[in-house]
């Protein structure tokens, strides 16, 4: 009985809301919810990935492919929150019932409650959109816009998050074969190594990076493939090197999006 007034209380809200309601909340079709539903099952899916290799990326590329050049915007974000009524009581850490979740998007963190019209927030995730969205095959193409998200984990303290949002100015090359004008992806996604290319902002100029630890010329002719020629043509032989908290040190090669656009792809 208690089960059921709560679902009838949801119905009833749901037909009365307010104005206010209805632009905070989004429907389970919405790109957005199927994308994030999509991710939340992924997480206790085990996936078999096939092999690949920047020669398989190039060639997606010249089958079809679209690369988009992404970078995001660490000041431009917004959140998305699941909430539900009558959670299990390990539903935040399985999220079985996402399915059922109502959505809302909250324009700041601050502005995220732990109750929403008396569901509980089990989920947020968080939106960063881009700086710029770039085709690097044609300049007149317009590029779908792409939008990152990722599981953000709120504080709350007096019934509303406190936590800051999370500071995320990543970008990399899209290889896009969906043509839908909005786009939604996560550097969390089981499959972002076979669907980008890293790429990072040095001195006024985007780079693919290449790790080059334990690579030999061997590995490396293996990585490149038909293209190495081409590619050790146009990578800096300077390294370019990350140093973790850790104290570990990585190497990278760097390729210059726009050599790469202009002599491999292209």
């Amino acid at each position: 009985m208690k089960k059921f007034t709560s679902l009838l209380l949801i119905v009833i809200m749901l037909m009365t809301s307010s104005c206010s309601f209805d632009s905070n909340a989004l429907s389970r079709d919405d790109d957005l919810v199927i994308e994030l539903l999509d991710y939340l099952q992924s997480l206790k899916t085990e996936y078999f990935m096939p092999f690949t290799s920047f020669e398989i990326k190039i060639n997606e590329i010249k089958d079809g492919k679209q690369p988009l050049h992404v970078a995001f915007d660490p000041l431009n974000y917004y959140f998305v929150c699941g909430y539900c009524y009558c959670p299990h009581e390990y539903e935040q850490n399985l999220y079985c019932c996402a399915t059922s979740y109502i959505w809302f998007v909250f324009d700041s963190e601050t502005d995220i409650p732990e109750y929403y019209y008396g569901a509980k927030m089990i989920v947020a995730f968080q939106i960063n959109k881009p700086m710029f969205v770039t085709d690097l095959l044609s300049d007149d193409v317009s590029a779908p816009n792409i939008e990152h998200f990722q599981i953000y984990k709120p504080n709350f303290e007096n019934g509303f998050n406190v936590n800051p949002a999370i500071t995320f100015e990543e970008s990399f090359i899209l290889l896009n074969d969906d043509d839908k004008a909005n786009l939604y992806h996560s550097t969390s996604k089981y499959n972002h190594y076979w669907v980008t290319f890293p790429t990072l902002y040095l001195n006024e100029k985007f780079y693919i990076t290449v790790l080059l630890d334990d690579m030999t010329e061997t590995h490396l002719k293996y990585e490149f493939g038909e293209y190495y020629d081409a590619l050790i043509g146009i990578m800096e032989s300077e390294r370019y090197t990350i140093t973790t908290e850790k104290g570990k040190t990585y190497c990278y090669g760097l390729i210059s999006v726009e050599s790469f656009a202009n002599g491999i792809i292209k």
